[in-house]
């Protein structure tokens, strides 16, 4: 989605000759405005995805979900297949995703969830706090879980690490994860 702490790093990729973007198309634009603005032309290429619909790019697919995040109704997360694996990717979201039984059903048993856990305490229509990320990834029952996007108003790491336990990894920059 086109919040700044998301798409403002753009600039940085100015190393690549070529990448491509695949998201909904409110975030593409922005994404074509701050390469134009702070990059000029570059071979890059943005694939628009609609809500709700698989698309098949050959080396994988990819189905782009709605989630409840403010403002507007742009943000999402993403299931993707590649190589025989089922990768499960929440994006920013409210606690509202706990609730939702169809998105729950579809991602069960992923073999990975990369799940956001921003807060100490959740914000409705926003973000997970620490407890509904855990209780998520405890209903997706991922092979592996993730935690991810972890904001300085949280829990010092090693107090998060605690809390998530045996439910899941707490993200570090430049970890490895394979799956």
């Amino acid at each position: 989605h086109p919040h700044f702490d998301h798409i403002g790093g753009l600039p940085e990729l100015q190393v690549f000759k070529k990448i491509r973007f695949y998201s909904h198309e409110k975030t593409l634009d922005l994404a074509k405005h701050l390469q134009e603005t702070f990059l000029g032309i570059r071979e890059w290429e943005y694939a628009s995805l609609e809500f709700n619909r698989w698309y098949d790019f050959g080396k994988f697919k990819v189905k782009h979900f709605p989630v409840v995040h403010q403002p507007g109704n742009v943000a999402g997360g993403f299931i993707l297949e590649v190589k025989g694996k089922r990768i499960a990717i929440t994006g920013d979201t409210g606690p509202e995703i706990l609730r939702n039984h169809e998105l729950l059903e579809e991602i069960q048993g992923a073999d990975l969830l990369v799940s956001e856990m921003t807060q100490k305490y959740p914000i409705p229509k926003t973000h997970l706090g620490v407890e509904d990320a855990i209780k998520f990834a405890q209903k997706v029952e991922a092979n592996k879980t993730l935690f991810v996007h972890i904001s300085h108003s949280n829990y010092a790491h090693e107090e998060l690490e605690e809390k998530v336990g045996e439910n899941g990894i707490v993200g570090r920059d430049f970890m490895v994860l394979r799956i």
